[in-house]
């Protein structure tokens, strides 16, 4: 994706939730929210230095998640590596604390087993992380869930109060907004 002449590469933006002139401004640094004390920084902290922290743990998270991968056979899903080693670290260091919610949810008369919230309590956006060797826009070969992850949390999303939510497989994230 190119925004004013810069080249995103790994993003693929659709619908509307961000515009493209939008993204050029934070890539520019215009928008409000992007000074160190918006992130709970001093005003003298150097925001690019943060983020080069941050960019290094995340590069740290892959190459423990892409090792734990190879030592798994590959008919497994792999939902405990994809959320131990790579998912929940990079949530938290984007400042979210996911909490696992164990019972599903019922909406309407279906269940929606969302796995995480960002953090303690139910009106919490919801987070819901699948294994990398699921396809985010499939059904799981078992037949359960009934929808694909993306689906599953579009749905719940235009049925609840909520209104944004993410569904990953670790490879795909998905930033979703209730559409109704």
């Amino acid at each position: 994706m190119t925004v004013s002449g810069v080249t995103l590469a790994g993003f693929q933006i659709e619908g509307n939730l961000l515009a493209a002139d939008m993204t050029a401004e934070l890539l520019v640094g215009n928008l409000k929210g992007q000074a160190p004390e918006d992130f709970g920084l001093a005003k003298s902290d150097k925001l690019a230095d943060e983020i080069a922290i941050a960019w290094g743990n995340a590069k740290a998270y892959w190459a423990a998640f892409q090792r734990a991968l190879t030592r798994t056979s590959t008919d497994e899903p792999a939902t405990t590596i994809t959320r131990d080693q790579w998912a929940i670290p990079l949530l938290k260091s984007l400042g979210y604390n996911p909490v696992y919610t164990a019972k599903a949810e019922i909406v309407e008369g279906q269940t929606y087993a969302i796995s995480h919230r960002a953090e303690s309590g139910e009106n919490k956006p919801p987070i819901h992380i699948i294994g990398c060797r699921l396809e985010i826009d499939k059904r799981p070969p078992s037949g359960t869930p009934r929808l694909s992850a993306h689906a599953l949390v579009q749905e719940y999303l235009n049925k609840t109060e909520h209104l944004w939510a993410i569904a990953t497989n670790g490879y795909r994230w998905r930033l979703l907004r209730d559409s109704l």
